[in-house]
């Protein structure tokens, strides 16, 4: 099975990072919302870029509607529904006193994608600090690449 199978034409995709061990926790479902302080505000599908040497793009998410909220609902969120630690939350968030929950409803975990390679297929290739949108005409043969990845498992909300 392929990404182009879970792909959505016409819903905005991203190609975001996420350091390996939130990338593992979204894999074993143990992770379903992803904060950020700011962020894209629509729903969105993303192939994420897992940080750090030798790894690469490893995994495909649907992110439903983000919700905007106090960070301090947020955290309580995150301990509710995932178990996430509230003082390192907290220490995320710093001195922000709104965030956003990305809400995730399904995961393909990807035959990985070595950053490495991407480099040299596609010059110019790198982790975004935040997002970058893949919908755009000079991202399309990268986009195009992406959607042949090889799914190796997935879950759905």
């Amino acid at each position: 099975m392929q990404v182009c199978e879970f792909y959505e034409t016409g819903k905005p995709t991203l190609l975001l990072s996420l350091h390996p061990a939130m990338a593992a926790r979204v894999q074993r479902q143990d992770k379903v919302l992803e904060f950020r302080k700011r962020f894209y505000q629509r729903p969105f599908q993303a192939f994420v870029c897992v940080t750090g040497p030798g790894v690469g793009v490893g995994l495909f998410i649907d992110v439903a509607q983000p919700e905007m909220a106090a960070v301090t609902t947020l955290i309580q969120r995150g301990m509710r529904t995932q178990q996430d630690d509230p003082a390192a939350l907290r220490d995320y968030f710093g001195t922000a006193t709104r965030g956003l929950a990305l809400p995730i409803r399904t995961a393909a975990t990807l035959r990985l994608l070595p950053r490495e390679r991407l480099r040299e297929q596609f010059p110019g290739f790198v982790a975004p600090r935040a997002y970058q949108f893949l919908d755009k005409p000079e991202k399309r043969p990268l986009l195009q690449h992406l959607l042949t990845a090889e799914v190796v498992a997935s879950w759905t909300r």
